[in-house]
């Protein structure tokens, strides 16, 4: 499977074909496709994740910088996922509330 980054005027846009889920699982199009929403991008369907699937992608993978986005995106979100799948990947405590601009956005 093939995951990109694309550098768009609007910001960055990560464009997954499967990610890691919780519990040593794979989310991938078929997992997410019944929450999803479809957004008109230039009169072209998108399929957008929603944003329960997306914070479970950010906690499962563990990263500092993606515990620290679903904390901004849902606070508590770190907590709630602790409870449920026993607590982010790499990362048992939540992360500082600073927010980390311009920093690098490796994958």
């Amino acid at each position: 499977a093939m995951n990109t980054r694309w550098v768009t005027s609007a910001g960055v846009v990560d464009v997954l074909v499967s990610a890691q889920g919780p519990n040593g699982t794979t989310i991938n199009w078929r997992t997410i496709d019944p929450t999803a929403q479809t957004i008109d991008v230039d009169g072209h369907p998108l399929r957008i994740a929603a944003l329960e699937d997306l914070l479970v992608m950010k906690l499962s993978v563990g990263r500092e910088r993606d515990i620290e986005v679903a904390e901004q995106l849902a606070p508590g979100s770190t907590r709630a996922f602790a409870e449920r799948f026993g607590g982010p990947t790499h990362k048992a405590t939540p992360p500082p509330s600073a927010t980390r601009h311009g920093q690098n956005h490796d994958q």
